[in-house]
């Protein structure tokens, strides 16, 4: 089973090229610093995703996918996500 699940996660991340991305990111209408900050990632990380220097790591990209299929349970989690580390 988790060879399976690594599967499909290899998967997504091979779709998620830098026009996708960056159209998820215009999709909520934010800047690649406020968009890296959702991730808890650098701006330069995010940066690097989009000029395709560097990949999403593969726990990212469900998170991409997710904003994708499900906008509002995305911010809902990044919402509760903000919440706890404060």
């Amino acid at each position: 089973m988790a060879e399976k699940k690594t599967e499909l996660l290899l998967s997504l991340a091979n779709e998620m090229n830098p026009k996708k991305i960056k159209s998820i990111r215009a999709l909520y209408g934010l800047t690649q610093e406020s968009f890296a900050m959702l991730f808890d990632i650098s701006y330069n990380t995010y940066k690097n995703w989009e000029i395709s220097h560097r990949n999403p790591c593969t726990s990212a990209v469900p998170l991409l996918t997710l904003e994708v299929q499900n906008p509002k349970l995305f911010l809902k989690q990044q919402k509760q996500f903000k919440n706890d580390k404060n």
